[in-house]
Order: structure tokens, then C-alpha cells, then sequence
């Protein structure tokens, strides 16, 4: 008993100091850039010795990389939550537009989100490259995930290939990380234009049930009018036919 709750404490801690260690990172970067933030910088940030950050991360990169992938689990949840919420919108349009202001509010609520987003350019590396495309193909699939939810809507978008996901989502990043560098706001600014892009992309194909009932309606009016017809044409020959008065 006595062994387990020690190991429960010390995983316990060991979450703590690495969760302080990011948050080091994100105030040494804050201040001094990623090129120039140093070792000494994190750890001092984070209130603990250079021991015990190598005891949890090799290098500077190795902590970027780490709250890259933090960033990108926070976000796909929000996401994913939103749309879990929003089931009964009918219009998807709508649930769209909330689901991507959940996204920027993540992004734009916590400060070292917003550093990590704004870092990655200045942090060229292969494993970087790796961990944005890793990043892309997660929100990409996700993405074509969620618009064959919308099966039920009343106006649904069309299917998503995985590419064209792909380039939007690397668009959308883009401008969220230009949004960064002017803060917060400009962040959650980007809900109306990022919506947009992402309706232009899935444009709606109407698979609902008015829809159906529309085409139904057509046809069903052309019958009509076929069997109308020939009676008035059957009427007009009698009408010849008959003798003068």
C-alpha cells in the first residue's frame, strides 16, 4: 500500500513540475524570444533547477514540441465538444460557426497557447516539421469527421477529401497565427472568416428531407398535369364534333 501511494505521489508531482515547466517556457519565450531563451531562462521561469528539467525534457525544443501537442489536444477537444453540444442545430452553417469559435477561444484564453502558435514559425526543425504536419492531418480528419455528422441537417456540407482539408486547416492556422501576434481578440476576430472559408470549402449539398419532398412535389404536379391533359384534349374534339344550332 505504502509503495503505491508513492508512486501516486510521485506521478503526482512529476505532472505538476512538467506543467511548469511549460509554463516556464511560455514566459521565457514572452520575453526573450525562442532563439534566445535558454535552459536557465526556463527553469528560473519555472521556479526549478536545471536537474529537474532535464529530468522531464532533453532540450528547448523538446518542451515546444511538448506544448505543440498540448495546443493541438486542447483544441481538437474544444472542438469536439462544441460539436457535441450543438447536435440538435439544424442548420450547419450555425453549428459551424460555433464550433470554430470554440477552437479561437481556446487558442486565444490561455497566453501560452498563444506564444507556442506564435513560435513555430522560429523553431525550424524536421521534428517541428513532423509535429505542424502530424498537427494537420489531426484537424483534417476530424474535420471530415464532423461534416459527415451533419448527415441529419436539414442543409448538410459536402464530403471532405483528407487534401483539401488539409490545405484549409493549414490556411486557417496561418491566419491564426497572424491573429496572434496582435493579440487575443484579433484571434477570436477570425470566427466570421474562418466560418466563411470553411462553408466555401464544404459548400452545402441539400440531402434533406425538403429537399426530397421538393423533388417529390415536382413530379407529382407534372402527373397531374399529364393526366389533365388529355382529358381537355379529349373535351376540345368533342366540342368540334358537335353540330351547330
Amino acid at each position: 500500500m505504502g509503495a503505491r501511494i508513492n508512486q501516486r505521489r510521485k506521478a503526482a508531482l512529476s505532472a505538476v513540475q512538467r506543467e511548469q515547466i511549460l509554463e516556464g517556457f511560455a514566459a521565457a519565450l514572452a520575453a526573450k524570444g525562442y532563439q534566445s531563451t535558454t535552459i536557465a531562462d526556463i527553469a528560473a521561469a519555472a521556479q526549478i533547477s536545471k536537474t529537474t528539467f532535464y529530468e522531464h525534457f532533453a532540450d528547448k525544443e523538446s518542451v515546444f514540441l511538448a506544448l505543440h501537442a498540448t495546443v493541438a489536444d486542447a483544441t481538437i477537444a474544444a472542438i469536439e465538444r462544441r460539436g457535441r453540444e450543438t447536435t440538435n442545430v439544424r442548420d450547419w452553417r450555425a453549428r459551424l460557426r460555433q464550433m470554430i469559435d470554440a477552437y479561437l477561444e481556446s487558442i486565444a484564453a490561455s497566453p501560452a497557447f498563444l506564444l507556442q502558435i506564435m513560435a513555430e514559425a522560429a523553431v525550424a526543425s524536421p521534428a517541428t516539421r513532423t509535429a505542424r504536419e502530424q498537427a494537420l492531418d489531426r484537424f483534417a480528419s476530424m474535420m471530415t469527421v464532423l461534416a459527415g455528422r451533419t448527415a441529419g441537417a436539414r442543409s448538410a456540407p459536402n464530403p471532405i477529401s483528407h487534401d483539401l482539408a488539409v490545405a484549409t486547416m493549414a490556411g486557417i492556422l496561418e491566419l491564426v497565427s497572424r491573429a496572434a501576434t496582435r493579440g487575443p481578440d484579433a484571434v477570436r476576430a477570425l470566427g466570421a472568416t474562418v466560418s466563411e472559408l470553411l462553408a466555401r470549402v464544404a459548400a452545402p449539398a441539400m440531402r434533406s428531407g425538403d429537399a426530397q419532398k421538393k423533388s417529390a412535389g415536382v413530379a407529382k404536379a407534372g402527373s397531374r398535369t399529364s393526366a389533365v391533359a388529355p382529358r381537355r384534349h379529349a373535351s376540345a374534339r368533342g366540342t368540334a364534333k358537335r353540330p351547330a344550332r
